[in-house]
């Protein structure tokens, strides 16, 4: 795990840490980074973007350790598009159709096929 990300892993844990690095907006042509500004614990508030996507227990613990820092984890894509696999096959075995997954995992039918070939 890059060290950007492992840095947040040790804050918040490895899935929540990969979860926020996926629901953060890409930075301008910068395919590989993602950015997240962090107040200060006295500045967080409820309607902040950390406290929105990861609830107010994470987003606080975030705030402590990296309060008044702008952050620019890695995206991991290699760890999400092996956790996309693994997430598609199961559902995929508790029976789930290929349009329902892909509906759920924004692909297209045929990508949903190719991973669940001999699921």
């Amino acid at each position: 795990m890059p060290e950007s990300v492992q840095e947040i892993a040790d804050v918040i844990g490895r899935d929540r840490a990969l979860y926020l690095i996926g629901q953060l907006p890409q930075i301008g042509a910068r395919k590989r980074r993602r950015c997240i500004s962090v107040p200060k614990p006295a500045r967080l508030t409820a309607d902040h973007q950390l406290v929105q996507i990861l609830g107010w227990d994470d987003a606080r613990r975030m705030s402590e350790v990296f309060g008044g820092e702008i952050l620019q984890p890695a995206v991991c894509r290699g760890l999400l598009v092996r956790w996309r696999h693994i997430a598609v096959r199961r559902l995929a075995r508790q029976g789930y159709k290929n349009s329902e997954l892909a509906e759920i995992f924004d692909m297209s039918i045929r990508g949903v096929r190719l991973i669940t070939h001999g699921c």
